[in-house]
């Protein structure tokens, strides 16, 4: 961009010189600089050079400007340099290294031509500055290889001659290689033949005879010097192998052969051959001919060589303007043990061929109009239209050129140097006469044959800008309804421009009297409103709107509009917010008052009366209300945080006239959470509480964590853990945020010990609930897994020898248990006869909340009555299951009672549920006998628990099953029979209370797998021989998969998945 901006400023400049005043004559100065000057160098200030200074007044010094003439020049050169514009400073942008392949690599002269332009046009001269690059010796020889590996014969004569490939220098000859120097034995020497043009023949030589049971390796070391100050030299390792026999290696006929090849010569034919002859017979005298590696990688693409003939053909075209000499190493080597390879060089020079024509390039004073050339009309004679520049790359004649242009009567070719032209105008040119001219522009070089180069300049005379706008009408005047809309059209000026181009196109604009309310397109006069108008707040506007043309003296008209702004009934009622983000408690009563939305109507009386009301789903309307006259938004029921946390209300405020205009605004209502849940241990669990730990873990070592849920939100559902008891000594810690329990100090000294720790997890809501667990740490000194499960312990005690005799104290005490339990059974049933279920139900319920103080789970239990009727037995009141771990043995005043404790022997002896118990409900009041037989299918059992006289009803996701009574009617839950709550837990299968005798298998009560959106609470499935039975005996219906309510069994609750409802 910057390169093309310069062009554009030298040619702006050329033109105008050319016009006003005579060419200042070309100026030559002379520089010295050495290579490897830092960046921001500086060669000269050509403001200060004499040589310029004095061509100029110190006005016309403060005037000029200095740019490279062809900032485009493909110059390797140029780039290392840069011009300041005013002060003309030459320094360095780039580190200039002499001996680059593109400089002056090996050359004792160095010379950089850099064409310099001073502008303006007027007083345009160009500044030709040679600067001579001094060479550093700033290169250290190098040879072509860091190591030659020679194998002679022992026989081998004194004298003989092992060739060694010269290093090379880039720098010039000065600083070039003077010197060889050799580091070895007195046995060998060095023999240098320097020749005219520096280069040398280079060998090792041989002084006296060799011995090889003497020395059969000597490793010499060739030194080259160059001639700088100080010196600096490269090195090459010679590895001399000293072999027997074939002592005798290749000789070349030449060791430099030359040969001449013209540049685009087809790859056809030898181009030479080599020759080495060696004296020695069979493989010591079978030479074969190769590149040296460097030739190969430098020059492998263009020859190729014979291995056995040494012909070196052309693979490849060469062109002398990218290379015109070559140097090639051929190496020849016998196929004899201890080969000596010889060297020789193999010199090509390229000849020059006229294979180039002049290549053309036209440079405009505006680089951004590419290849339009403009040229206002009637601009005088020796006008600057376009600068030639022509470049040819064959060397000698064949790289000179001429041009010549075809139309010599209104415009003149003006050659300012060698390759270098303007082309102006000779006579007045008229854009009425001829709008474009397309010259001829042809170049031709002086080679044999010539070759010529052709473009065509086209040149088109542009109009100038004598014509203004004129708007058709002096005063617009239009009227508007409000309420039109934004972007809404208003009324279009239009004006005419007589001129052609950008001197006729015409650019509108908004005087600085126009409001913000308005706009215009510039290019089509359409003025439109930037707003919605509101005839309340202005009813009129009145404004100027000028008419501009794009010609390089800008001519302008002026116009006056009156706009009238007419009134309608337009605004409706807005919300204040368009967000309002409220909370509430969750369990707050039924029109318990959430927050307000306000709206406002801008609109006077009697258009500003409006009303409230919901728009959404019918899930939010039947939870939320909203005054249509206050915005006041209040509940329908309790709110459960649990079921739902965030509900979105969209509300409308609508106008109360036709037509109705309104606005919504979105309520994001938060229930937040009070602490109603206590924490439930996921582990450890009754049946799979117990742990096998190695005595030797280390301390720190982390025996298992535990895992604990809470449904609350926030810090009621921020867990901690604690050990309450079973940890006396200190043996096990446990991390209070995690439940990582690991071992507190070293166990070597327990062998066969059980701890039982009470775990403790407890929420952080501000009345805090807790949970407990048991958790069996059995610490061995065996040597297996640390951390292994009640699972694994059962396996590894049956299979391990040494625990023989536990396993038979085990089976002992089974038997025992076993013995126990028949009696307590027995004893049970004995009791039962003594007191009714109801009577039972009542001791324990008394019992149970003295000692507890807290709602109970009940085990539901079913036994078959007198006539068939479905009595719920044996109801017994326990601690809820998540509190009440460990299975509680029943007192001597408890077995005084006439009621055993069901639900506590059974879970001693269940694996039905994962804290120990079978499936509950929850029950806070007694429970008589039903009068009417059960139904048959579980979607009856609501209007069967009806007929009983009692009523089944639904709060959030908690069903009750309550007695109906005079002081209670239906809906009141004076005395809770049952509470279901759905579930999402999901554990192995379970087995209820043991059913009728004469069945090996019983029923197994399942709970739903963890997708709460499907299935929710319990149900159950029998075994085959059960399930054979039944179908024999009980009228049903399973096709649809439903579950029976089978008379004298367990009954076994369902949710309905799509609304939860009891089946």
């Amino acid at each position: 961009m910057m390169a093309c901006l310069v062009l554009c400023w030298y040619c702006l400049y050329s033109v105008m010189a050319t016009l006003y005043t005579t060419a200042v004559a070309d100026i030559k100065l002379k520089y010295n600089t050495k290579e490897q000057q830092p960046i921001k160098s500086v060669i000269t200030i050509l403001k200060n050079e004499a040589a310029v200074a004095g061509q100029f007044t110190e006005e016309q010094l403060r005037q000029i400007s200095f740019h490279f003439l062809d900032p485009t020049k493909l110059d390797a050169a140029q780039r290392y340099f840069s011009v300041e514009e005013w002060t003309g400073v030459v320094e360095f942008v780039q580190v200039l290294d002499r001996d680059d392949p593109d400089m002056c690599r090996q050359s004792e002269t160095c010379v950089i031509t850099l064409d310099i332009a001073i502008n303006p046009a007027k007083w345009f001269t160009i500044i030709h500055l040679e600067i001579s690059v001094i060479d550093k010796n700033d290169n250290a020889p190098v040879f072509p290889q860091e190591k030659i590996t020679i194998s002679v014969t022992e026989s081998v004569s004194p004298g003989v001659l092992f060739p060694v490939v010269p290093a090379s220098d880039p720098d010039s000859p000065s600083n070039g290689i003077v010197e060889y120097d050799l580091i070895a034995p007195e046995s060998f020497h060095l023999e240098q033949k320097w020749s005219d043009d520096g280069s040398v023949d280079l060998h090792l030589a041989l002084s006296s005879g060799l011995d090889r049971e003497q020395t059969d390796r000597y490793t010499l070391i060739v030194v080259a010097k160059d001639g700088g100050t100080p010196s600096k030299s490269g090195s090459v390792v010679i590895d001399l192998i000293v072999n027997d026999e074939n002592d005798n290696s290749p000789e070349f006929e030449k060791s430099i052969y030359t040969v001449q090849i013209w540049e685009n010569r087809d790859p056809e034919g030898p181009l030479l051959t080599v020759r080495a002859q060696d004296k020695d017979y069979g493989d010591n005298g079978l030479v074969f001919y190769s590149f040296s590696k460097l030739s190969s990688a430098q020059f492998g693409s263009l020859f190729t060589i014979g291995r056995e003939s040494g012909e070196i053909r052309l693979v490849s075209g060469l062109d002398y303007e990218e290379r015109n000499f070559i140097s090639l190493t051929v190496i020849a080597r016998d196929q004899g043990i201890g080969s000596q390879p010889a060297y020789a060089t193999v010199q090509i020079s390229v000849l020059d061929q006229n294979d180039h024509e002049p290549s053309i390039k036209l440079e405009t004073s505006d680089p951004g109009t590419n290849s339009i050339i403009s040229l206002k009309e009637h601009s005088p004679p020796d006008t600057f239209v376009v600068h030639v520049s022509v470049r040819d790359l064959d060397a000698g004649d064949a790289g000179k050129v001429d041009c010549i242009i075809d139309d010599e009567l209104h415009f003149h070719l003006q050659k300012l140097y060698e390759k270098e032209y303007n082309i102006i105008t000779v006579t007045d040119i008229d854009h009425e006469i001829t709008k474009e001219y397309h010259l001829r522009l042809e170049c031709y070089d002086y080679g044999e044959p010539s070759l010529t180069a052709t473009v065509t300049v086209p040149v088109l005379v542009t109009d100038i800008n004598d014509h203004g706008p004129i708007f058709e009408e002096s005063h617009y005047v239009v009227t508007v309804d409000e309420n039109s809309g934004r972007h809404a059209s208003v009324i279009r000026v239009v004006a005419h421009d007589s001129d052609s181009g950008e001197n006729g196109r015409i650019v509108y604009m908004l005087d600085e009297d126009a409001d913000d309310e308005f706009d215009i397109d510039p290019s089509t006069g359409l003025i439109t409103s930037v707003m919605n108008l509101d005839h309340e707040k202005m009813p009129f506007f009145q404004f100027h709107v000028t008419a501009l043309d794009n010609g390089e003296n800008r001519k302008s008209a002026t116009t006056l509009v009156s706009i009238t702004i007419g009134n309608v009934d337009d605004e409706p009622p807005m919300f204040e917010q368009k967000k309002y983000i409220f909370s509430i408690a969750e369990g707050l009563p039924a029109r318990s008052e959430v927050d307000r939305v306000k709206a406002t109507d801008k609109d006077g009386t009697p258009y500003d009366k409006f009303t409230y009301f919901l728009n959404d789903s019918q899930s939010e309307l039947s939870m939320f209300e909203i005054d249509p006259k206050t915005g006041i938004i209040v509940t329908k029921m309790p709110l459960d945080r649990e079921t739902r946390e965030v509900y979105h209300l969209m509300v409308v405020a609508q106008s109360e006239r036709i037509p109705r205009r309104s606005d919504t605004a979105q309520v994001d209502i938060h229930v937040t959470d009070i602490n109603d849940n206590q924490p439930m241990i996921i582990f450890p669990k009754y049946g799979n509480e117990t742990i096998l730990l190695s005595n030797a873990v280390p301390s720190g070592y982390v025996v298992t964590t535990i895992e604990a849920d809470d449904p609350d939100f926030g810090d009621n559902a921020e867990l901690s853990y604690s050990i309450s008891q079973g940890n006396e000594n200190g043996d096990f810690t446990i991390k209070r945020d995690t439940g990582d329990i690991m071992v507190n100090k070293p166990l070597v000294d327990y062998d066969n010990v059980l701890f039982k720790l009470i775990i403790m997890v407890q929420d952080g809501g501000p009345s805090k609930k807790i949970s407990v667990q048991t958790l069996n740490i059995l610490v061995s000194a065996r040597n297996f897994t640390a951390g292994t499960s009640g699972a694994t312990l059962g396996r590894n005690l049956t299979t391990s020898p040494s625990y023989i005799p536990i396993i038979i104290g085990v089976v002992a005490g089974c038997v025992l248990i076993a013995l126990i339990l028949i009696i307590v059974i027995v004893m049970m049933k004995r009791r039962r006869q003594k007191r009714s279920p109801r009577e039972c139900n009542q001791f324990w319920a008394e019992k149970e909340i003295a000692e507890k103080g807290k709602e109970a789970d009940i085990p539901l239990a079913v036994t078959t009555g007198v006539d068939n009727k479905l009595t719920l037995a044996d109801l017994t009141f326990n601690v809820r299951s998540d509190l009440l771990k460990q299975p509680q043995l029943m007192s001597k005043d408890d077995s005084d009672s006439g009621c055993a404790d069901v639900s506590h022997t059974e879970s001693q002896g269940s694996n039905d549920d994962p804290d120990g118990f079978p499936p509950r409900l929850l029950l806070d009041g007694s429970i008589g006998t039903f009068s009417h037989s059960p139904p048959q299918r579980m979607d009856s059992f609501s209007s069967w628990l009806h007929s009983e006289n009692y009523n089944l009803n639904q709060k959030g996701n908690m069903y009750r099953v309550s007695e109906l009574s005079e002081e209670h009617p239906e809906g009141s839950p004076s005395s809770t029979l049952l509470n279901a709550r759905k579930t999402v837990r999901f554990s192995e299968p379970r087995r209820p209370p043991a059913m009728d005798a004469g069945y090996t298998n019983q029923p197994s009560l399942l709970q739903p797998p963890p997708d709460f959106s499907n299935v929710a609470g319990y149900y159950g499935t029998y075994p085959d021989d059960i399930y054979d039975d039944l179908r024999k005996s009980t009228t049903h219906d399973d096709s649809d998969g439903s579950i029976l309510m089978i008379p004298g069994r367990l009954p076994v609750m369902k949710f309905k998945p799509e609304d939860g409802s009891l089946v």
